[in-house]
């Protein structure tokens, strides 16, 4: 008997299908970095490095996360084990991505969410981003496919070591100084709707969180160039819909003090000087409403100690 045309055709298909996951999986193998030092922009990945389920606190969103937050203060004076991974221009399918490799060698207890993410992207560059992030999340070769042009004999067969841990656990620290001023949060009418596409991954984090018993925190750092009233009562309505605790600091900037003449290097990210202030109120927020334990003199939790110690040589203050 002959076969169909269409039956062969539809094998021939499927074949090929196979054939090319096949090889975009070996390619993925082959071009994935052999180490967490450039998994992405800032020090995305190092949270690979630290010594496994000793995460209690992760932070994601993008460099408003990354430069926004202390994170060697707060173990400084709390004995919180946290890290950043955000990222330049990072949406909510990226921190969503961030947050399943966080779960893939971590058990954190909260999750704070940095809001700016939130509006990275609109309409169909915000779609046509999120199916990018999906397509190099299944294939790594699509993610890293840039580093084809570096590839050494070593990337052939050498096994990955994820063991980088950066000192400042994924703070950037900068110093430099752009004062601002103006009323940025000024009540103007203006509306700023989530995006359907950011919205859904919003949500896909909200349901992570809720599968693995993780708490949850919506936060959003002082940013005059990133921020607005609009956006502040866009997601005040969502975290009030959800029950989920948000902490915009743009609208209390009192409980901070920050000064614009001072604590910002281009109006729109936080410098040293500014993210200390805000850390210091954060630290204390969540030392009034979470119960984090404090792991400074536990066994399995050296490494902690080790690098703050490091950092306090770097920057005294932190």
């Amino acid at each position: 008997m002959k076969r169909h045309p269409a039956l062969r055709h539809m094998v021939r298909a499927i074949s090929f299908l196979c054939i090319l996951f096949l090889l975009l999986t070996a390619a993925g193998n082959i071009l994935a970095p052999k180490d967490n030092t450039h998994l992405g922009t800032y020090d995305y990945g190092g949270f690979y490095g630290l010594p496994k389920n000793t995460l209690d606190t992760a932070v994601i969103g993008d460099s408003n996360a990354s430069e926004g937050i202390v994170v060697p203060q707060l173990w400084g004076n709390y004995g919180y084990t946290c890290y950043t991974s955000g990222g330049a221009w990072h949406d909510a399918s990226q921190s969503y991505r961030a947050l399943k490799e966080i779960l893939s060698c971590q058990k954190p207890k909260l999750v704070i969410l940095e809001t700016d993410t939130l509006y990275q992207g609109r309409g169909i560059a915000a779609a046509e981003n999120s199916l990018k992030t999906m397509l190099e999340s299944w294939f790594p070769s699509i993610r890293f496919h840039n580093r084809f042009k570096d590839l050494k004999v070593q990337d052939f067969f050498s096994p990955k070591d994820y063991s980088w841990v950066p000192e400042m656990h994924g703070y950037s620290y900068r110093t430099e100084i752009t004062p601002y001023s103006g009323d940025y949060m000024a009540d103007t009418g203006a509306s700023a709707p989530l995006d359907p596409t950011q919205l859904f991954y919003l949500n896909r984090i909200v349901s992570l969180c809720r599968k693995h018993d993780i708490k949850l925190l919506l936060l959003s750092v002082p940013s005059p160039n990133g921020w607005s009233m609009a956006k502040h009562k866009a997601v005040s309505a969502f975290a009030a819909s959800h029950e989920i605790p948000f902490l915009d600091y743009n609208a209390a900037l009192e409980n901070t003090g920050i000064d614009w003449q001072t604590d910002t290097r281009d109006a729109t990210h936080l410098n040293y000087s500014g993210a200390r202030k805000v850390t210091a109120s954060l630290g204390e927020y969540l030392s009034q409403n979470y119960r984090l334990p404090d792991r400074r003199g536990q066994a399995g939790y050296e490494k902690w100690q080790e690098d703050y110690e490091a950092c306090r040589r770097t920057v005294p203050e932190s």
